[in-house]
C-alpha cells in the first residue's frame, strides 16, 4: 500500500519523499482489509499490509509556467468553449440570414 508523500525542498527544487503511515493507521488499514474479505482465524486466513511506496524515485515538482497554466485553463474550459463557437457560428450562417 502506498503511503504520503512530502514536498522537500533540495537544492532550489521541490521533491515528493515518501512519509510512511503511523502504526495506528496501518492497523486500521489492516482491520478493514480483514472486514472486507472475510477473516476468519479458525481457516488460518492469513492478512499482510505493507507500507511501501509504488515509485523507487519521483521526479521533481516544478511550478508549471506561465503557458501552461494557460493551457490548463483552456482545456478545463474546453466544452464551453466549443459551445460559444458553434453558437456563433449558428448565428452567423443562420439566424443572420433570415
Amino acid at each position: 500500500m502506498d503511503g504520503p508523500y512530502e514536498t522537500k525542498a533540495e537544492g532550489g527544487k521541490q521533491k515528493l519523499a515518501f512519509a510512511p503511515r503511523s502504526p495506528e493507521e496501518m492497523k486500521g488499514l489492516e482491520d478493514l482489509v480483514k472486514k472486507a474479505v472475510g477473516f476468519d482465524e479458525g481457516r488460518n486466513d492469513q492478512v499482510t499490509v505493507s507500507n511501501v511506496p509504488f515509485a523507487a524515485e519521483l521526479a521533481a515538482v516544478e511550478e508549471p509556467g506561465w503557458i501552461s497554466r494557460i493551457l490548463q485553463g483552456i482545456k478545463s474550459y474546453q466544452k464551453m468553449l466549443w459551445n460559444i463557437v458553434i453558437i456563433a457560428i449558428v448565428f452567423l450562417l443562420v439566424i443572420r440570414r433570415c
